[in-house]
């Protein structure tokens, strides 16, 4: 049996593939290339450029015997969710739908899935956020992700079809050369380390009267490896059938304003980020952190680089490397 991973060039994608890998999982991936920046080279994977809807996913199920799918493939920027509403809807949960409905019919059962924080929109307060609160996403990023939790709700009420659901909060972080190269960053920490390593002019703090201790927004960032041990660890709960079914948060329960992140930086790097102040943007939460408990207490979330510090120096070396071979392909 195999695992087949989508979107296994991206960035999540690529670490947890490298991940199971290394644990001797049988490892398929698919990836139309269309959005991928990694390049490094996956030694053991079995690799196919293509979409979800094409024919070749019943070939590729039936040869390797696939009988869990980790979906990661889908577009991720927000603003071009609300810029381009139709397409998240087609990509992120139209394809998507028909993606698990093509699974289930060629026997696969067991699927996790890469949801997001942003299904729970802009909420009250500042209380680390639980699986159970109101779901009241504000763009189509976060709609489509929160239709494609229903809709698996729905296909498991009514099938042996079942699924773990992760809610990320905001991932950074590296794992060798496998790190976050999107096109454009959009990305808070890989950004202020750009301004830092002057590969962009400056940093903008956008806003300084969010309801939080220093008056800019605080985020809850996770290390991308514990995310991907996440979703190794899964795999135990298909085996052992419990706590399937359901969504869990993966991040710290601990969040850092954006003063913090670019503190924290200038600790790692020895030197300041040039930042500069600018207004707020629509539709930014004060403060998104992530209640963990349900994902500790299953032993889906095992923290072991739960440190800001670590997640820099982390991104920071990546970038550095990024950077330099950037320049050496010109």
């Amino acid at each position: 049996m195999a695992i087949l991973v989508t979107g296994c060039f991206g960035y999540i994608g690529a670490i947890c593939s490298k991940l199971l890998l290394e644990q001797g999982y049988e490892v398929v991936g698919i990836d139309n290339l269309s959005r991928s920046r990694q390049r490094a080279e996956l030694e053991g994977m079995t690799f196919y450029q293509s979409c979800i809807q094409d024919d070749v996913i019943e070939e590729i199920v039936t040869k390797h015997e696939i009988d869990t799918v980790m979906h990661f493939a889908a577009f991720i920027e927000v603003a071009e969710s609300v810029e381009k509403p139709e397409l998240y809807y087609e990509n992120n949960y139209l394809k998507t739908k028909s993606f698990i409905d093509k699974l289930a019919e060629l026997g696969v059962k067991q699927f996790v899935f890469s949801s997001t924080a942003a299904v729970y929109g802009m909420p009250a307060g500042n209380e680390p956020l639980r699986e159970d609160r109101p779901l009241e996403p504000i763009n189509p990023y976060g709609e489509n992700k929160l239709a494609v939790e229903k809709y698996l709700q729905e296909k498991s009420s009514r099938s042996d079809f079942k699924y773990i659901a992760f809610r990320y909060f905001n991932v950074a972080g590296a794992y060798g050369e496998l790190g976050e190269e999107h096109d454009p960053e959009t990305h808070l920490i890989p950004i202020a380390l750009d301004a830092l390593l002057g590969q962009r002019q400056g940093f903008k703090i956008f806003g300084s009267d969010y309801d939080t201790a220093d008056g800019t927004a605080v985020r809850d960032y996770v290390h991308v490896v514990d995310l991907a041990r996440s979703h190794i660890n899964a795999l135990a709960l298909f085996q052992e059938e419990r706590g399937l079914n359901e969504a869990y948060n993966l991040g710290y329960k601990h969040g850092f304003s954006i003063l913090e992140i670019l503190e924290a930086i200038e600790r790692v790097a020895g030197k300041p980020v040039p930042a500069e102040q600018a207004e707020r943007r629509a539709g930014d939460p004060d403060a998104l952190v992530a209640d963990n408990t349900k994902a500790l207490e299953i032993g889906l979330l095992q923290p072991e680089f739960d440190s800001i510090d670590k997640i820099i120096e982390d991104a920071l070396a990546h970038r550095v490397k990024f950077h330099a071979n950037k320049a050496k392909a010109l």
